[in-house]
């Protein structure tokens, strides 16, 4: 498109970028310094810019003439006196339209009607008159298309972006019903989009939940399914809640959903083994006419007769007791109901089955629970272990626990607390203490560990909650920690219940990271973490080698404290250990120029600590900077706490080049008449650019 054609003059920088805005020169230098010669057959064109000392960009626009292609290529030549030929390409993806799909759009589970949405011809093709036809096909026999419920649009759609911009309701058809759907003839040529909605219902009463599925075609074999999920309205059951302190749980059902009539209709409910029907519980919404209910303890049933028609919705609510002495501990409950009714106009009575299931709380389905709580500050994890959190009847009941790993234990950090429910699954409080009421027994050795307790608590129908203690002092603080307590009972199977703590920073020694430094990118802040594992080290080494391509700045060298709480260590600046009395410091150079350093604790450690220094970045080498430390004590093996940083120069911060490699420069200070004689006192300072380092 010649009248597209724009020339605009580029503002150079050093970088090959460019100033913004853009300077348009079109006028002034086309059919002037620069002539275009447009050829409409060949698809080209040529400008001609004689002799040029500045950047261009040229910028124009080109039709898209077909309607299938999905990507368009342009290639480009630049000559010049020159014996070097430039080339380049690009190439522009198209999206289009496509040419023809459905989906369903709404769904009414009361009257069962499902909207359907179709595009054709968005991708804005000429389609002759009598190969504008549609082909709508109902896999499902019990679809019907509801008169009245088609629409048809033509749709203008934005040519840049492909939204639909706007729409107008279109009449220039045909609509034929067929034995599984209908057919739309088009009566004129066309070559707009067009948008198609219509509504389909069932035949028949939906009695199960399902899919329906319609498919579209046109006359060049494009083909589009749309799908709608159905779901029946006779009878829907479900679980609806619990309350664990009262042992209780909720039960729903919906009968009629899609409001059809419903004659002699009766609902009977099958309650599991230990639910109990709460008959001042049961709420029935929807329905005014007389019901009798009726409840069998023998078999568990609950019936509902409604002694009028149902013509509307129902809702039923109504809440279970739960013996779990006769429940038992399952993994969930099943509960199923059944409504028998007549249709109407018929003389023969159907029936239609729903269930739901109770999936109880973790707590229910063990009778009890443990876990533990690390606390950072004290060092010490915080077990918890809740018994009979069911209310069940249990005779002679023991907890026995034994102590796992390196865990310092004091028997007299168990108590006893009632146990109090919430309501809320998992949900407890603990009561008031009564640990004076029952047994704690030390078994150390002989469960096969060095430490493990019991507790007796008896015959019980409540729940108890066990709390105790373990703590680290002295000892490494592991990655992980595992515990299992054992209740046992005469009249039920033993329960198992196990629990797993990983303490915050267990198990780590040296944790390290660098930065570049904001101001002068050629520092890098180094930060190491120290035993953030808070064990109880002896004899404590750190190495730390940067890469050949860094200088360590020694005199930045400093380790600080921390303070802890109960969920994390963070430094404390205040705290600065001191050279000589908490540790000392050997900075090393092998013979490659390669520096180190090395610190020892001068005393056995059991807290964190930060250590920061800085590196200088001598030059570029591989692009990248790397630090390897270690750190060996009596109580750390070889490399378990080894830490490793590679990672690249951010060259973004540096000015100037950085290229070069590690030598030695020699300087002597000789008398200026005898040059064999070395005089004392001689200093050489070397700095960087800006003269800070």
């Amino acid at each position: 498109m010649e009248a597209s054609f724009k020339i605009y003059e580029l503002t150079m920088n050093a970088d090959g970028s460019f100033e913004e805005p853009l300077t348009d020169v079109t006028d002034a230098v086309l059919n002037n310094d620069f002539n275009l010669t447009v050829d409409p057959s060949d698809k080209s064109y040529e400008l001609r810019m004689g002799d040029i000392n500045k950047g261009y960009r040229i910028v124009y626009d080109t039709t898209v003439n077909d309607r299938v292609g999905t990507e368009y290529k342009n290639n480009v030549t630049l000559t010049s006196d020159s014996p070097d030929v430039l080339t380049t390409d690009a190439t522009v993806a198209v999206t289009r339209g496509k040419p023809l799909e459905k989906e369903a759009t709404d769904y009414d589970d009361v009257g069962q009607i499902v909207d359907w949405e179709v595009k054709y011809n968005y991708d804005e093709k000429d389609i002759g008159q009598e190969q504008a036809v549609l082909t709508d096909t109902f896999q499902d026999n019990n679809q019907q298309l509801i008169d009245g419920s088609m629409e048809v649009y033509k749709v203008s759609i934005d040519p840049d972006t492909g939204v639909e911009i706007g729409k107008e309701r279109y009449e220039n058809y045909t609509l034929t019903r067929t034995a599984s759907g209908y057919e739309i003839q088009f009566n004129e040529s066309i070559h707009e989009p067009f948008k198609i909605k219509y509504q389909t219902e069932t035949i028949d009463r939906v009695s199960e939940d399902g899919i329906v599925t319609n498919t579209i075609e046109d006359d060049f074999g494009n083909e589009s399914e749309g799908s709608q999920t159905i779901g029946q309205g006779i009878l829907i059951k479900n679980n609806t809640g619990a309350n664990y302190k009262e042992k209780t749980t909720d039960w729903s059902i919906i009968i009629n959903r899609d409001e059809e009539v419903m004659t002699n209709v009766t609902v009977t409910d099958k309650l599991p083994a230990g639910f109990t029907f709460d008959e001042a519980s049961l709420n029935i919404n929807g329905y005014e006419g007389e019901t009798t209910v009726t409840y069998s303890d023998a078999n568990d049933e609950m019936t509902i007769k409604f002694l009028d028609d149902v013509t509307q919705r129902v809702d039923i609510t109504y809440t279970t007791d739960i013996d779990f002495d006769v429940a038992g501990r399952e993994g969930s409950y099943s509960n199923s109901a059944v409504a028998e009714w007549m249709p109407e106009g018929e003389s023969t009575m159907v029936t239609k089955t729903g269930s739901a299931t109770f999936v109880p709380d973790g707590y229910t389905k063990n009778n009890g629970f443990k876990f533990g709580r690390y606390n950072v500050k004290e060092k010490e994890i915080t077990w918890t272990i809740g018994v009979n959190y069911n209310n069940e009847t249990l005779e002679d009941v023991v907890v026995t626990d034994p102590i796992l790993g390196n865990q310092n234990f004091d028997i007299t950090s168990v108590k006893i607390y009632e146990m109090i429910l919430t309501g809320g699954a998992n949900g407890f409080e603990k009561g008031t203490e009564v640990t004076g009421d029952f047994t704690i027994t030390d078994l150390a050795d002989s469960l096969g560990t060095e430490v493990a307790f019991s507790v007796r608590l008896g015959d019980i129908q409540t729940g108890y909650v066990i709390e105790f203690t373990t703590d680290f002092s002295d000892e490494t603080v592991e990655a992980l920690y595992e515990n299992t307590a054992t209740i046992e009972s005469d009249n039920h199977e033993d329960t198992v219940l196990d629990a797993s703590v990983s303490p915050r920073y267990g198990g780590e020694f040296t944790t390290k990271s660098g930065q570049q430094n904001s101001d002068n990118g050629r520092i890098v802040n180094w930060t190491v973490n120290v035993n953030r594992s808070q064990s109880k080290l002896d004899n404590v080494v750190i190495t730390d080698t940067p890469s050949i391509n860094q200088t360590i700045i020694q005199e930045t060298l400093t380790i600080y404290g921390t303070t802890a709480t109960e969920t994390n260590i963070v430094k404390d600046s205040e705290a600065v250990l001191e050279e000589g009395i908490d540790y000392t410091v050997t900075f090393n150079e092998n013979e490659n120029g390669q520096e180190s350093y090395e610190i020892n604790f001068l005393s056995s450690i059991e807290e964190a600590y930060v250590l920061e220094y800085d590196t200088y970045i001598l030059y570029e080498g591989d692009g990248n900077i790397s630090n390897e430390l270690s750190i060996v004590g009596q109580q750390v093996a070889e490399g378990e706490g080894d830490t490793n940083v590679n990672q690249a120069i951010d060259f973004r911060s540096i000015s100037g080049s950085i290229s070069g490699e590690v030598g030695s420069l020699t300087i002597k200070k000789v008398d200026a008449e005898n040059n064999e004689t070395a005089l004392e006192g001689a200093a050489f300072h070397l700095y960087d650019e800006a003269g800070d380092f």
